[in-house]
């Protein structure tokens, strides 16, 4: 099954760049090693024992490599960007890159590594004359500095992967040529400091063979801007399954002179002016398979009337005001298999009147009846018995925003919007059990402490659980005190069940606690228990449950990390299909903690209700709120707790 959207903000991600230039290629092929807080730059940066402090010191002591054996920099988690640097602009940068061909930058699994200016108008990465240079696992932070995130030159073939920025003016700028970019499962957030400033700006330069994908994009001031002047060419784009959630000042895209792009499979909402501006001067122009939703003004407005600009199986859901479509003339001839629902007439000027007169094959009125349209709960997909489904022109797109096949009856049309076919709602409980373990520490014999077990219906239909049992080796010193079952809860009621632990010997101890539910997929739950036995005065707390609290909230790195069928290649002998996630809470409080992809997707919901103070583990299995194993990939794990969130990564391996 799918996963559900859920316009949520994130942070985190990683990357991965090809960048072709003109420098000279060398034949031989570095390894370096870099290590913010154990490496040092005396090292040779040779292995991870000896590495590196400095990202740029390894830039600097590495060579190019060759299509065969790139050279490679590993780094771990840390800061970086301290130096004072000088690009082609005359921009200062804090890192720069620069005459190196097939180089990667390779962020190890589990590590983080920010690169973040402290000086005011700097610059985080410049890269000059490079030709497939790969950056994969870098964040670029711009909170302190408050300026461009990159500055790119002279480059070939670039890619960019996974990587997250924050803040700033301005994203990715091209300030020369670029031929050969792809730029995916990204992140860009706040990027607004500047009245006009763009997350991806392609404006000084002519570029080309550019692809835009798999991205999520959340208040920056525009997100994507097409922009050919000065005799450049803007051309061969493809901007595809990507998330556009809202906008500061401007547009969500704008193509000015651009010619030969294609936008589809995009979900675009909450822009502050229009989804997409269509200015002057682009030729063949493409706009297919898009859900616009809730836009300040039309959902596109555009200069151009010919027949190349082509708007096709899109679906226009308006904020009931201002048009669907907005141009110099009420027809456009490239218009048809629209959906188009809660629009009016108004549009944001008189240069570009309001479109009244669609393709034929075009549904008027019809609600698309998407899954949710709560504010901050919008779900996209389409239910089952949505106007939507099967009603577009084969267009030869073959996949939707989550790269399910298009269409998926091959007998049928496509639907329209960026979705294909419903999202499956079964109707069944959910169990949700936070602990999912519980460890009570050492307490001197006949010492008692408790430990409240939350049992939550995530599900859609009532849970029932109809037993609640300890077994184990020493369930006889751990006891239910209340809150047995059976027990029925309804979709998102809880209740907790509270766990004595009096041990009556020494030694270490355990138990599980056993819930017998009709969650098909879950139907006998099971809570590890346990606590050890020891003496008195040897330093166990009189009043351990008060002790036991932290001082602060705490959400730690999940371990292990990779986990999966696969990590064993990685990280152990052993493979790892779960992962355990652990957080303190400084006293009672509602909690949720959840598992998004890196494109902002909600996976499933491990904990949603209150908890007692104290220290918490609960187990990923690697499944979605569906119970089908996610894909392989990096995931996002997220605890909020009132005022209070973090968010951490981690990498699941099928």
């Amino acid at each position: 099954m799918k996963k559900l959207l859920h316009a949520t903000l994130l942070t985190l991600t990683l990357v991965g760049t090809n960048m072709l230039g003109n420098a000279e290629t060398a034949v031989a092929q570095t390894i370096k090693w870099v290590d913010k807080v154990n490496g040092d730059n005396l090292n040779d940066g040779n292995s991870e024992t000896t590495a590196y402090a400095s990202l740029q010191v390894a830039l600097n002591q590495s060579t190019s490599g060759t299509p065969a054996a790139r050279s490679i920099i590993y780094v771990k988690t840390g800061d970086y960007g301290a130096n004072d640097l000088t690009n082609p602009n005359g921009a200062r940068t804090a890192i720069l890159i620069q005459n190196l061909d097939y180089l990667t930058i390779q962020a190890i699994p589990g590590h983080f590594p920010s690169v973040k200016p402290l000086a005011a108008g700097m610059v985080s990465i410049s890269a000059v004359n490079c030709r497939h240079l790969i950056i994969d696992g870098l964040i670029s932070d711009q909170s302190m500095a408050q300026f461009d995130h990159w500055h790119v030159f002279n480059v070939r073939n670039l890619t960019v992967r996974r990587c997250a920025f924050e803040g700033g003016q301005r994203g990715i700028t091209f300030c020369t040529s670029l031929a050969k970019a792809v730029l995916e499962k990204n992140v860009f957030k706040n990027i607004a400091g500047l009245d006009t400033g763009d997350a991806l700006e392609f404006l000084a330069a002519s570029c080309s063979e550019v692809r835009i994908q798999d991205n999520f994009f959340r208040d920056n001031t525009r997100h994507i801007r097409l922009h050919a002047q000065d005799g450049n060419a803007i051309g061969d784009f493809v901007i595809r399954r990507n998330f556009m959630i809202g906008t500061t000042n401007e547009e969500s895209i704008r193509l000015v002179g651009a010619e030969n792009v294609v936008i589809e499979n995009n979900i675009v909402i909450y822009a502050a002016q229009q989804g997409i501006f269509v200015d002057a001067g682009c030729r063949d122009i493409t706009i297919r398979h898009n859900t616009f939703y809730r836009n300040r003004y039309e959902a596109i407005r555009t200069q151009m009337t010919a027949s190349d600009i082509i708007v096709k199986n899109n679906i226009f859901y308006g904020n009931g005001t201002h048009a669907a479509l907005a141009a110099p003339a009420s027809r456009l001839p490239g218009e048809d298999y629209n959906l188009i629902f809660n629009t009016g007439i108004a549009t944001e000027t008189a240069l570009q009147q309001a479109v009244t007169a669609f393709g034929a094959n075009s549904r008027l009125g019809s609600d698309p009846l998407f899954v949710s349209t709560i504010h901050g709960k919008e779900n996209l997909y389409l239910r089952d018995n949505s106007p939507a489904l099967a009603i577009g022109a084969d267009l030869g797109v073959r996949e939707d925003i989550e790269r399910f096949a298009r269409p998926q009856t091959h007998s049928l049309p496509p639907d329209v919007g960026a979705y294909e076919s419903p999202l499956p709602l079964s109707v069944m409980p959910q169990i949700a059990v936070a602990p999912n373990a519980h460890h009570f520490g050492e307490l001197r014999i006949g010492e008692a402490s408790a430990q409240a077990i939350m049992v939550s219906n995530i599900g859609n239909h009532d849970l029932q659980v109809t037993t609640s049992v300890l077994a184990g080796e020493n369930d006889s010193e751990f006891a239910i005190q209340s809150g047995d079952a059976p027990f029925t809860l309804a979709p998102g009621a809880a209740q907790h069940i509270l766990i004595g632990f009096t041990p009556s010997s020494l030694g270490a101890k355990s138990a599980a606690l056993e819930l017998v539910c009709n969650d098909p997929d879950n139907s006998r739950f099971l809570v590890r228990l346990s606590g050890i036995g020891g003496l008195p005065g040897l330093g166990v707390q009189e009043d351990h449950a008060h002790a036991e609290l932290p001082a602060n909230f705490v959400l730690e790195q999940n371990y292990p990390n990779p986990f999966g069928s696969r990590a064993a290649s990685l990280v152990s002998e052993q493979a790892n299909p779960e992962t355990s996630i652990r957080f303190a809470l400084p006293q009672t409080a509602q909690a949720r903690l959840q598992i998004y992809d890196m494109c902002g997707a909600l996976v499933t919901t491990l904990i949603a209700g209150t908890l007692t103070g104290g220290r918490h583990e609960i187990v990923w299995n690697g499944r979605n709120a569906h119970g089908q194993t996610a894909a392989s990939g990096m995931y996002l794990y997220r605890l909020e707790v009132g005022a209070y969130s973090k968010t951490k990564q981690m990498l699941f391996v099928r």
